[in-house]
This record gives structure tokens, sequence and C-alpha cells, in this order.
């Protein structure tokens, strides 16, 4: 194999660990090599792509010219001149392809100090299945608001804790021997470190209070 160049596409939730590029180009041999690159010049990327055993995260899809690498040869995939590399976090525990089931993960702050959140509104014109938007800001945290229906993927969070409080609708959270149901009106707190499912039976609006380091889409 020889290096050739090839782009790299980052979805708009990690764009901000890649000092907001939204494609970039490396050059490399293998779909692991680039990826290492990348992921070297911007550090912060790494631990939202990577885990600690240095293989990539269980929910991160990668695909080369929208050919899944996972039916390929994984990061050993050989690359040549021009290839595209798209990184899609899975929103379904990976079971259907991203253009199927859409995502859309809002990370500008909607509203700042002093103004009226109308959070009913913003949900009743919601016309996506799975929707993340950043409502305001409250010192080091963000308060967010989702619309999901379906179910998500399981992930942690490392090093903070996250709070969900159901609007309308159910959520179920899936927890190591045990599901923790919420009905509106009801919440809790995810510790760091804690696998959790988050799942939705029928659509349902939930506001989650957490640090502006935590990914959207799941970490």
């Amino acid at each position: 194999m020889k290096a050739v160049a090839a782009r790299v596409h980052i979805p708009a939730p990690l764009r901000q660990y890649a000092r907001g590029e939204s494609t970039v180009a490396v050059t490399g041999e293998s779909v692991g090599e680039v990826l290492g690159q990348m992921t070297r010049a911007y550090p912060d990327l790494r631990k939202h792509l990577y885990g600690e055993d240095g293989r990539l995260r269980a929910f991160v899809n990668v695909y080369v010219n929208d050919e899944d690498i996972r039916y390929l040869e994984n990061d050993r995939t050989p690359l040549a001149e021009g290839d595209s590399i798209s990184i899609v976090p899975s929103i379904a525990g990976g079971a259907a392809p991203p253009q199927q089931f859409p995502y859309v993960t809002l990370l500008n702050v909607l509203h700042g100090p002093l103004e009226r959140i109308d959070v009913k509104a913003l949900t009743d014109s919601c016309p996506h299945r799975w929707y993340n938007q950043t409502l305001c800001e409250v010192n080091d945290s963000v308060v967010r608001l989702g619309v999901i229906e379906g179910e998500y993927h399981w992930h942690k969070h490392d090093d903070d804790d996250e709070f969900f409080y159901v609007v309308e609708g159910k959520l179920h959270i899936d927890i190591e021997g045990r599901t923790i149901d919420l009905d509106p009106g009801q919440g809790t707190v995810i510790p760091k470190g804690v696998m959790h499912r988050p799942r939705a039976p029928e659509r349902t609006a939930i506001l989650m209070v957490e640090t502006k380091s935590i990914v959207p889409t799941g970490s």
C-alpha cells in the first residue's frame, strides 16, 4: 500500500473537537492510519471516537465511499486516492443505516439569559423522530431538549453526571441489572461512568442537564 490523500467528514456534534472543521484532508495508507493522524492533530476528538482499549467505540460507524468498514477490512481497509471517509455516530444501536434514522443535533445555544423558553412550542413544532437542541447555558452546564422515539445505544460519560427529566411521553433508562421508568414530571440522575441506554416507546420530550463537554450522540 502507499499513502494517498483522503478526506474525512466529521459529523456536526463532533466538530467542536476539531476546531469547527467539517472536512479534513489527511494522507495515509489505511482507514486506521488516516483516523490516527487526524486524532493526533485533534486530540480532543480522539476520546469520542476511541475507547481506552484503542479501538473505535461500538457506536461509531465509519464508511469509505458509503461502504461500512466492518464489511471491508475494518481499520485495515486500504485507501485509494481521493477516497471519502465518513464518521457517523450510531443512534439506534447501529442496526439501521443512519440515513434511515436521522438524529438532528443542534449545538447552538437557542436562548440567552432572561429570555422565555417555550418547551411545549418547540416540542410541538419538531418534525423529527430524534432531535436534540441546546436551549440555554447555566454556569458550566447546558439544558438540552430531546424529542425522541425508539431505542438509543448503550453508552456512558466517563467524567460527567447527566440529569433526565420527562416533559411528556414515557422514558425507560436501562442500566445494568434494572430499568428506571420515568413518566411526565419525573426525572433521574445518571452518574458518571454508568452504562445506560435510554428508550422511548412513544414520542417523548425530555430535558437534559449536563456539562457542555458531553456530546449529545453519546460518548
